[in-house]
């Protein structure tokens, strides 16, 4: 029996050390030693994504792997991704998606009656503690000479997002209740966007006397204490979470950042990202838009995907040329792990057929990327390249025309013509392949997760129309003499999974592989905390399960009240989902709770089988887990700093 750590798309890592084959152990270790850019992919296949946009006309909803919109028609495996914030709300919910402001205005006002520290974010500013705003975007505000000329209703209030109770309040209050419920019995991969991500401690100020509106003033002392501890205060919120409800998957939308340098902290445990526009340059690019360039996306986003968490690209495209400079940028940045491609205009994503073709000819990428700086100008004049199994792609960042030489060959271009060389523009992009364009798309894989799975397991794999799918479970690349598909594949044991599709005229894809832990014993059930606090009302705690299960689980529990009074719940896991947490909603009115699992069928019972829920401010004295003391020591929940 091994034992192995593999991170999940939240950025956690499970242990996987039962019945884990010593083969399955190598090579995973030999994987991760080799592709230190790359991760298996532990999401649907379908990479084809959308941002606020409908598929257009003739393309089903099916199609798309991750949504951020109406769920009507979507791949029940697909990321369905809801509309809301975190860090900043308005009176008139102009923009939060229902948060309930009067209830964590009423929650805090309870709170600083009883002498403990407030959570809206306030600075002293002219001998006065004002209120702190968030004047992003700049919409919200609208300011003229310096003065909001919106109604002050529409203004963004600041919370202290660290706040452990500001967090269980989003949680239980808010992610919960609103944003999930209407949901959560009939959506399986549900993520939570985090619109608004503009962190940058200067977006934040305060009204003066005047009605200017007044940044760079320190915040007081009870909340984060400058740009540093602002970043760290954006990191252990996202650690909270991710402790307290790991089954609640966040993306956040990305705005603008004050310190790039800040993002793989504040992102260790965010599970993923969107960025609504990954080529953002047009025409000329400037030497800001370069740096920009060189130092957030061509860094980031290598970083997320060789962590497995997932990334939603969009690229804007008003007209079919500027299609290939995000398709290029996408391959770039992103291709090789859990990655979806949203290029378009409103109110339509770009018709995927118009690019799918060119990701077949590429295949999977085989190195990270290489970057080259150019002449003295600045650190982002640059020329961008990364290999595939099928050619390279190419941007041109450098400040004049890159010439690119090929050799071996033959090579196409992306209209299909046989090239020798490329003259690449400055600004632009491109890519070569020896692949002709009837390459056929690499397999789908179902299921994927990032989690064990309870034997046995039954695993699908689902090829082009007119294509012959050739597997195995050995770790070798299928050839067109390895077994053919024809029905699902049942794994008794972990294994890897590596399929092909193979044209009439042997042109094969690319290889699709899912490296499957599977245990053979029934998975072991417990609740993720064993003690929590916050308001009165309902509750949700969350059971979690070793492996994802091969059949219904059904978990029994009661709940005391401090009263005596008891009640008794079901809470019901299915089998091959892609997550292995449940909640069940407890309504607690005061006092404390005690919640018990007192059976489970196709689960064993484990040792953490109690939580108690006392109705109160957190169990220790003084300031709630000190959201002060922030700095450059912050440690995450992995031990890292």
């Amino acid at each position: 029996m091994g034992c192995i750590f593999i991170n999940t798309i939240g950025g956690h890592e499970n242990c996987f050390c039962r019945f884990t084959p010593i083969f399955f152990v190598i090579l995973l270790l030999i994987l991760g030693a080799q592709h230190p850019w790359a991760q298996t992919r532990t999401v649907i296949d379908k990479q084809v994504g959308s941002i606020f946009q409908a598929p257009p006309s003739g393309v089903p909803y099916s199609s798309v792997g991750a949504f951020g919109g109406s769920f009507t028609g979507i791949d029940p495996d697909a990321l369905h991704i809801r509309y809301a914030t975190f860090q900043a709300f308005a009176p008139d919910n102009w923009n939060q998606a229902n948060f309930p402001l009067t209830a964590l205005e009423d929650y805090e006002a309870s709170e600083v009656a009883a002498g403990r520290p407030r959570i809206f974010i306030h600075a002293t500013y002219e001998g006065k503690s004002r209120q702190v705003y968030l004047n992003f975007p700049a919409s919200s505000m609208a300011l003229v000479n310096g003065r909001p000329t919106t109604p002050q209703k529409h203004w963004y209030e600041a919370v202290n997002v660290c706040d452990p109770r500001f967090v269980r309040f989003w949680i239980n209050h808010y992610q919960r209740p609103i944003v999930q419920a209407p949901f959560y019995s009939n959506v399986p991969v549900f993520w939570t966007q985090n619109d608004n991500g503009a962190f940058n401690y200067n977006l934040y100020g305060v009204i003066d006397d005047n009605n200017h509106f007044v940044t760079g003033v320190n915040w007081d002392p009870e909340f984060p204490q400058g740009s540093n501890s602002f970043f760290r205060c954006m990191a252990s919120y996202y650690t909270q979470v991710a402790n307290l409800a790991p089954d609640i998957q966040q993306i956040l939308n990305i705005g603008a950042w004050s310190d790039l340098s800040q993002y793989t902290i504040v992102m260790r445990d965010l599970p993923g990202v969107m960025q609504e526009n990954i080529a953002f340059w047009s025409g000329t690019p400037s030497a800001y838009t370069r740096n920009l360039f060189y130092n957030g996306l061509a860094t980031w986003f290598p970083w997320i995907i060789s962590h497995g968490k997932a990334i939603l690209g969009r690229s804007y495209v008003p007209n079919s040329s500027s299609l290939l400079n995000g398709f290029v940028a996408y391959e770039l940045l992103i291709a090789g792990g859990n990655g979806f491609f949203a290029p378009g205009d409103y109110p339509e994503i770009t018709n995927p057929a118009e690019w799918q073709p060119w990701a077949a000819q590429l295949g999977n990428p085989t190195a990270a990327i290489v970057s080259t700086q150019i002449g003295t100008s600045g650190v982002g004049y640059r020329h961008y390249s990364r290999t595939f199994e099928g050619g390279s792609v190419y941007i041109n960042l450098g400040g004049s025309t890159w010439n690119i030489s090929l050799t071996g060959g033959p090579w196409y271009g992306p209209t299909g013509n046989t090239i020798t060389s490329i003259s690449l523009a400055d600004g632009r992009g491109t890519f070569a392949t020896m692949r002709r364009s009837t390459t056929p798309p690499a397999p789908i894989v179902y299921p994927r997760a990032a989690f064990t799975f309870q034997a046995p397991l039954s695993v699908t794999l689902t090829g082009a129309s007119g294509t012959t799918l050739h597997f195995t479970t050995d770790g070798t690349e299928p050839t067109s003499s390895s077994p053919a598909y024809s029905i699902p594949l049942t794994l008794e044991a972990s294994a890897p999974v590596k399929a092909k599709s193979f044209t009439s005229l042997g042109l094969a894809s690319s290889t699709s592989t899912m490296v499957y832990s599977v245990a053979v014993s029934e998975p072991i059930v417990t609740f993720v905390s064993s003690t929590d606090y916050g308001l009165a009302g309902t509750y949700y705690p969350v059971l979690q399960l070793t492996e994802l299960p091969a059949r219904p689980v059904s978990v029994d529990c009661t709940v005391r009240q401090s009263d005596g009074s008891v009640t008794t719940q079901t809470v019901f896991f299915l089998p091959y989902q892609t997550r292995p947490y449940r909640y069940l909603p407890v309504t607690i009115t005061s006092g404390s709770a005690t919640i018990t699992i007192t059976g489970a069928t196709g689960a064993i019972v484990g040792a953490k089988d109690t939580l108690q829920y006392t109705v109160g401010p957190p169990p220790t004295t003084g300031s709630p887990n000190a959201p002060t003391s922030l700095s450059a020591s912050f440690v995450n929940s992995h031990g890292e700093p």
